[in-house]
């Protein structure tokens, strides 16, 4: 059994003992507030749970957005199911110079921001996928739904998503 916590972390426990699998992470455990910046308790959550690809855990945190500029980073990252190891982590705002989508960011904006995170429950679907730009705090409010749409001359595989407009 795997969860997250309010404070950050990664928990993997045996479902039929309720013990540590300590064999993943660090005796069961994976500190996820590691490399995110500066931390106050309770300001770095995992509040949704993993999407699961093959032996893969695709995990986002929530953190105390709002309520400051340098907040911490909301890291994406890719966990090895089996052992507790990040694969690869990916942060929304562009921090390297060399990223292209850096120039979209004024000054310095890009490397005192926090706050671009996943938060809510994420779907997962190797074919197709949702990008964001989150610039006025438009992310995603509910978990995506995979659908086949019929539209008269056969049926197209979609993903629907609600967002904080009211649009989907």
């Amino acid at each position: 059994m795997l969860f997250g916590t309010l404070r950050g972390h990664l928990h993997a426990l045996d479902a039929l003992t309720g013990e540590p699998c300590l064999e993943f992470g660090t005796d069961g455990v994976v500190d996820l507030t590691i490399g995110v910046g500066d931390v106050q308790a309770g300001e770095y959550t995992l509040t949704s749970p993993p999407a699961i690809i093959n032996n893969t855990l695709y995990i986002g945190s929530a953190i105390g957005d709002n309520r400051k500029v340098e907040s911490e980073r909301g890291i994406v990252r890719a966990v090895d199911i089996l052992t507790g190891r990040i694969l690869w982590s990916w942060d929304p705002i562009p921090r390297s110079p060399t990223d292209p989508a850096r120039q979209t960011w004024q000054g310095n904006s890009a490397d005192i921001s926090g706050g671009g995170n996943a938060w809510a429950p994420l779907s997962a679907d190797v074919e197709r996928q949702l990008v964001h730009h989150d610039v006025w705090d438009y992310d995603t409010p509910a978990q995506p739904v995979l659908v086949d749409l019929n539209l008269g001359n056969g049926s197209v595989p979609a993903l629907v998503q609600v967002t904080k407009t009211g649009m989907m």
